[in-house]
């Protein structure tokens, strides 16, 4: 169930990148605790479908990074983001996109090195 409600808030995200409603609510925060709850509790993630938790959680952090620098150094301030230049947001944005979709393909050792 957490799964299917992951997956709506990502297809907002997907669909108003440029919306600050879920921001302002906090979206940032969320996901990073999802996508630590993923690195940190193998059992969890191990669980019905919560393997694609962290990875739609990444997705929507990089949906909202890619278009606006606000949004950004926002994910900073929250802690998604190491602190890095914001100013190139797209970059930014594409390199998390591309970073969570190789999530999945990394050993645990990998892992906590590449997050």
């Amino acid at each position: 169930m957490q799964v299917l409600a992951i997956s709506g808030l990502w297809n907002t995200a997907m669909a108003y990148p440029n919306d600050p409603e879920f921001v302002e609510l906090g979206v940032f925060e969320c996901m990073a605790q999802l996508i630590w709850k993923g690195i940190q509790n193998g059992h969890w993630l191990a669980q019905d479908q919560n393997i694609y938790i962290p990875y739609y959680a990444a997705h929507i952090i990089g949906s909202y990074t890619m278009n606006r620098e606000e949004f950004a150094e926002e994910a900073v301030r929250a802690g998604n983001i190491s602190q890095i230049e914001t100013k190139k947001v797209s970059i930014l944005g594409v390199l998390l996109v591309f970073a969570c979709d190789h999530f999945f393909f990394l050993s645990a050792d990998m892992i906590s090195v590449y997050c």
